[in-house]
Formats: structure tokens, C-alpha cells, sequence
């Protein structure tokens, strides 16, 4: 897939409810930018950190934001990706951004089965293994533009739809694998090795519940 639109959001928190801070999209023919878009709105006065979407408006319901972003995905009518893409994709449903005829595919899931036995599949994992930067920015456009340079490098020859949501548009009862939850936090190996115990009521006796342990 050489033709495609690259997208990423910057959300604060993993609930929809959370909002849609930043938008980049790069309309991407034969891993060429032809097009670009950027969505976000900086709070005057605002010093800090900006990534994660911090030091910006919400522009989730943001009608000037959404209509561009729909006549942009409208205009080049590509497959839309982005690196773990079920979780950008339940924001843009949530919100009403994402029309029917919207295709999205997950390039985690691509560079995974093209380039298989990494120890991480996040995007600051993938950025400094490939030699393409330091790290993910975890600001919109920065994070396409790093995405965009790792895809040149590996050209996924496989690529994976993303379905619907079996329970709606929170899809909040869905599991999240390490590598999704790798690609937003810095993990420590300080309780690696560690044996953990959940208490509380169970259906199970004690004896039948530590005989399910998995260690």
C-alpha cells in the first residue's frame, strides 16, 4: 500500500471522553507527502510541555476542524494509518470525524509481520531502531513525519483492516495489548520476576483459585 493518508491525534488520555487535542494528516503517494494537514488550536499563554495534545484547545467538536479534516480524507479518498490505529480510530467515531467510507489500517500491526522479532513495536522503539530520530514526540505532526520515515524504510507488504467495534464507539471493554500500551507510557522492568496476588471475592475457593495461578 505506496498510496495512503498517515494520521495521528493527540488525545491526553486514553478515554474518548478525553477529547481530540491535535490532528496531523500526510496524504502519502509512493511514500511521497503530497498534501498536509494540521488541526490545533495553542492556548495563549500557555508554557509547559506540548506533547500529548497539553497546551492546546479541544477541538473534538470543533466544526471548522472536523469539516476540514473530512474534505481532506474526502479529497484523496487513501486507506488511512496510523500506529496503533484502533485507538485514534474510536476517537475520530466518537466524535463524529470519521465518515462510512473511511478505510483504516494499523502500521503497528504491518511493521510487526514485516519486520517481526523486535523487542517493541511502539513508535519511539521503532523511530530509534531504524536510525530516524531519538524518540516519538508525541506531538502530531512530528509523530506522522517519524511514522512516515520508519514506513519508508520497511514498505509493509502486508497490511491489516481495522474492524468495527463489536460494542459501539467507546469500546472501552477491549482488551489493550503491551505494545499499544508501550506506544503512550514508559515501562521499568522493577517488578520483573515478581510473583503478584489479586484478593477479593471470588466464585472460586481459595484452594481453586491458587491452583489457576498462572506463574
Amino acid at each position: 500500500m505506496e498510496n495512503m493518508i498517515i494520521f495521528d491525534l493527540e488525545t491526553q488520555s486514553f478515554p474518548v471522553e478525553s477529547g481530540i487535542y491535535e490532528v496531523a494528516c500526510l496524504a502519502i503517494e509512493n511514500y511521497e507527502i503530497v498534501d498536509k494537514l494540521y488541526l490545533g488550536i495553542p492556548i495563549e499563554g500557555y508554557q509547559g510541555s506540548t506533547r500529548f495534545g497539553y497546551g492546546f484547545r479541544d477541538i473534538s467538536l470543533n466544526q471548522g476542524a472536523i469539516r476540514e479534516f473530512q474534505e481532506f480524507t474526502g479529497r484523496y479518498r487513501y486507506p488511512l494509518v496510523a500506529h496503533n490505529c484502533p485507538f485514534d480510530k474510536k476517537f475520530l467515531e466518537y466524535y463524529h470525524w470519521a465518515t462510512k467510507e473511511l478505510e483504516f489500517y494499523c502500521s503497528m500491526r504491518a511493521i510487526k509481520h514485516q519486520a517481526p522479532g523486535l523487542d517493541s513495536y511502539s513508535l519511539g522503539k521503532l523511530i530509534r531502531h531504524f536510525g530516524v530520530g531519538s524518540d516519538a514526540s508525541h506531538t502530531a505532526f512530528e509523530d506522522v513525519t517519524s511514522l512516515l520515515a520508519v514506513l519508508r524504510l520497511v514498505k509493509p507488504e502486508t497490511w491489516f483492516k481495522v474492524g468495527e467495534s463489536r460494542r459501539g464507539f467507546s469500546n472501552t471493554s477491549t482488551p489493550i495489548d503491551i505494545e499499544n500500551l508501550k506506544s503512550k507510557y514508559n515501562f521499568s522492568a522493577v517488578l520483573q520476576g515478581e510473583v503478584i496476588c489479586f484478593t477479593g471475592k471470588s466464585t472460586f475457593t481459595r484452594k481453586k483459585n491458587a491452583g489457576n495461578c498462572d506463574y
